[in-house]
């Protein structure tokens, strides 16, 4: 192999920013990276109603006019119960209600601490 056909220092630096970059923009742009963000509020210990109408307790920019409820409990605990006439589907999958999981305690946090 001659030095002509070894990447230069600056060339290699150069490529791992690329890939670095298109990696970012890729976890940004992702179904739930922070670009898919659509709102921030603060929940209501018990039923906080959520949509894009304006008679909901948490009104979101885009969306169904009513996605559905969100109940948090008194011990921390969080869940979610999709109105059927929303569209709205979990993990792709058409159901009515779920328990929600902060990102501190799901299984994707967990594996990153192990």
């Amino acid at each position: 192999m001659s030095a002509a056909d070894v990447p230069s220092p600056s060339a290699t630096y150069t490529q791992q920013i690329e890939q670095w970059r298109a990696a970012r923009v890729a976890r940004l742009t992702a179904p739930t990276g922070w670009l898919s963000l659509i709102g921030l509020e603060w929940l209501n210990e018990g039923a906080n109603r959520v949509g894009s109408a304006a008679d909901n307790d948490i009104v979101l920019k885009a969306g169904p006019a009513h996605l559905g409820t969100v109940t948090l409990a008194h011990d921390g605990s969080l869940h979610l119960a999709l109105d059927p006439a929303s569209g709205a589907t979990i993990d792709g999958k058409a159901v009515t209600e779920a328990a929600l999981v902060d990102d501190m305690h799901s299984a994707d946090a967990k594996k990153k601490k192990s």
